[in-house]
């Protein structure tokens, strides 16, 4: 893979971040069946808010969320509109949170935003795009209380599925439309990072006919998309998370296929374009859903690995020059385990959450913390 220039504020910043990591406690909701963390959001090394979904009996699924104060997790009621879900979380205080996913709304998912002011969480109504079948968001990014970004798909009346974004611009949340690569079938935002109220990256994949890495940027005005290149010898790829530390500073990861096997991906955008880096993969079947890089420069992804026909949580590290893969804690009992979201706001610690399967046959949230 070809090399790429790095920032100095990625070069200099060789102090690593934590390497060991711990599994940590968070109370299960009441009723639960099973349970998953999507996503995590820290504005400190002690301070941090997961969401996700649970199902209770009767095949009913809730939204949930928990705080993390440095020692313990807590959970926080969250409303809870017909069949809802949680995928995204961005907090830019302890008393200030925006969480989005999906609900259902008379028999189609409906996007749902739900808001922590510090005390509790509230629905904040957010539009769908029009005529769309079913609408839902996974990802959002917020840069003060008042200016956040969110992305996510929809779908069409034919069934086509294709990515939308909306902002919150003070007290309203306002559509904008997304373009679409040429000659995709359908597409779908997974992430987004952005830096300021006008400068997002939203990634995901879109397909035609193959699953191809889809890369966007918001610049205020318009979104805009960003040529992708797969690494040499991939045929398929997909986008799971980003992290921008400046306009000229984002890394994207994911997954993507050779011909023998799933690998993970990491890519890094320099201002002007997208460059695959040399990830290493651990097995030869492995990927990674989120990352995290510090204003300081260092880089976290998890995801996950399947060793010995189990999957297993998985990170890597970038330390300025290289990703080098770190050893995850593995739940005690787990089956089947993995990462989803990971958040850094420290060049000492890092949280990373999702689920882990025991001999049940349910899943369980997870959390793990790095120190």
């Amino acid at each position: 893979m070809a090399a790429i220039a790095v920032p100095m504020v990625l070069v200099g910043a060789q102090a690593a971040l934590a390497t060991t990591w711990m599994v940590q406690n968070p109370p299960v909701p009441s009723g639960a069946i099973s349970s998953n963390f999507s996503d995590v959001s820290c504005t400190t090394g002690s301070s941090c808010t997961a969401v996700g979904t649970y199902e209770a009996s009767g095949s009913v699924f809730e939204t949930f969320a928990e705080a993390w104060n440095g020692s313990s997790w807590t959970l926080e009621s969250t409303p809870n509109p017909t069949i809802s879900n949680l995928d995204g979380v961005s907090c830019v205080s302890t008393s200030d949170c925006i969480a989005v996913g999906d609900y259902s709304n008379s028999g189609k998912l409906d996007t749902l935003v739900e808001h922590w002011g510090g005390t509790s969480w509230t629905t904040e109504s957010a539009p769908s795009p029009a005529h769309a079948t079913s609408s839902y968001l996974i990802d959002v990014a917020c840069t003060s209380a008042t200016k956040c970004t969110a992305a996510g798909a929809y779908y069409k009346h034919n069934g086509d599925e294709f990515t939308f974004a909306e902002t919150l611009n003070g007290t309203t949340w306002t559509l904008h439309t997304t373009p679409d690569p040429a000659g995709a079938t359908m597409s779908q935002f997974n992430g987004i990072s952005c830096t300021s109220a006008s400068a997002c990256t939203a990634v995901g994949y879109y397909l035609s006919p193959s699953f191809t890495l889809l890369a966007e940027s918001w610049n205020g005005t318009t979104w805009t998309i960003q040529p992708t290149p797969l690494p040499s010898g991939g045929s398929d790829g997909y986008f799971g998370g980003v992290s921008c530390s400046s306009t000229s500073a984002c890394f994207a990861v994911g997954d993507y296929y050779d011909g023998s096997g799933i690998h993970t991906l990491s890519e890094f955008w320099n201002g002007t374009s997208w460059t695959p880096q040399t990830t290493p993969s651990p097995t030869k079947s492995a990927g990674l859903s989120g990352v995290s890089c510090t204003t300081f420069g260092p880089c976290t992804a998890v995801g996950f690995k399947v060793k010995s026909g189990q999957t297993q949580t998985m990170a890597e590290h970038w330390n300025g020059h290289s990703w080098t893969v770190q050893t995850t804690a593995i739940p005690s009992g787990s089956q089947v385990s993995s990462l989803a979201s990971v958040s850094c706001r420290s060049k000492i610690y890092c949280t990373a959450v999702g689920y882990y399967g025991d001999t049940s046959g349910e899943d369980f949230i997870l959390a793990e913390q790095a120190s």
